[in-house]
This record gives C-alpha cells, structure tokens and sequence, in this order.
C-alpha cells in the first residue's frame, strides 16, 4: 500500500499534471462546456517515469467544474529538468466530446 501511495502522490504532485489543468483551466471551449473555475478531482493515474532530469508521463486526470466533469488526457516529457506537453486532449463526459 506505501509504494501504491508513493506513485500516487507522485502523479498528484507532478508538474505536467499542474501545467495541464492550468492550461485546461484556462481554455474558454472548455469553460464553456464545464464552467469555471475548473479543479482537478481525485487522484490522476497513468505512468510516470524519471531519471535524473529526464523521463514522461502518460496519465489521465479527472477534472470538473460547476457545470460538468472531464478527464484530461496527458503526455509531457521532461527534457533537462522541465515538463513539456506534448500532447493535451480532454474528453467532456457529458456528451464524450474530445477536445
């Protein structure tokens, strides 16, 4: 459970997580669909790996706002010791709308 915990917090406290839901946060399509402000909601998943100022992430997280709920879907590279997304997609469950 402590290693399953671990993983967890370390997808939790990414920063490409934070830097998809600020960007997600700040998209007026998604606004419009989920309202503002948009939070993230429980924990993300996927998989995360890093090696010294390397690594990626491919994870997925909940996100909602007063209107709806959406996941975001993630892929960053961490490239000398700085996140970049490469790839940001978010599905609005309301209508499986893929933005």
């Amino acid at each position: 459970i402590g290693i399953f915990f671990l993983a967890m917090q370390e997808l939790s406290d990414n920063q490409a997580i934070k830097m998809a839901i600020n960007s997600v946060s700040q998209n007026k399509i998604i606004i419009e669909k989920i309202g503002s402000p948009i939070q993230k909601k429980g924990w993300p998943s996927g998989q995360i790996y890093t090696s010294n100022s390397h690594g990626y992430l491919d994870g997925s997280v909940d996100i909602e706002g007063p209107q709806g709920i959406a996941t975001a879907y993630i892929k960053a590279y961490l490239e000398q010791g700085q996140w970049k997304i490469a790839q940001l997609i978010v599905n609005v469950h309301k209508n499986e709308e893929k933005i």
